[in-house]
């Protein structure tokens, strides 16, 4: 089995491409967040990078990884592919080229573009709130005429 240390600077070294892989932990024991699994024994010498820090069931004081998530990080795994916003597998150059980073959203891009905002539609609206509001306001003030408060 290999790991990984943290140098002086809070790099971690040596790098993967240089130690032994580790065996992936049995599926229901993965935390809910990132995981980075080698393996020893592969035909290829790319890594694997899997996000699957959204696949678990909520619990009481822990988070457990129900059958469909098992399925969800395993099937990538096994067939050791990218999956868009998922998993990605990269070279060791690409590793290396990286400064032999492991941070997973290096490798797996979850970034989803948010909706454009019609500015002219919230205008409108802004528009429209703003008429209401000053429609409540004499009302309002009738109100206190009419109690004798202002």
């Amino acid at each position: 089995m290999g790991g990984l240390s943290a140098n002086g600077r809070g790099r971690y070294r040596p790098s993967p491409t240089k130690t032994s892989l580790m065996e992936p932990p049995k599926p229901d024991r993965l935390p809910p967040l990132r995981s980075v699994l080698f393996k020893k024994g592969r035909n290829t010498k790319d890594e694997l990078f899997i996000d699957a820090s959204g696949e678990y069931a909520e619990g009481t004081n822990q988070n457990r990884l129900a059958e469909d998530h098992i399925k969800k990080v395993v099937a990538p795994y096994r067939a050791f592919q990218t999956v868009p916003k998922y998993s990605y597998r990269a070279t060791r150059e690409e590793i290396a080229e990286n400064d032999f980073n492991l941070n997973i959203p290096r490798y797996v891009d979850t970034f989803e573009a948010e909706k454009e905002v019609d500015l002219k539609a919230v205008e409108r609206e802004i528009e429209t709130l703003d008429g209401q509001l000053s429609e409540v306001r004499k009302q309002m003030a009738g109100y206190l005429k009419e109690l004798g408060i202002v």
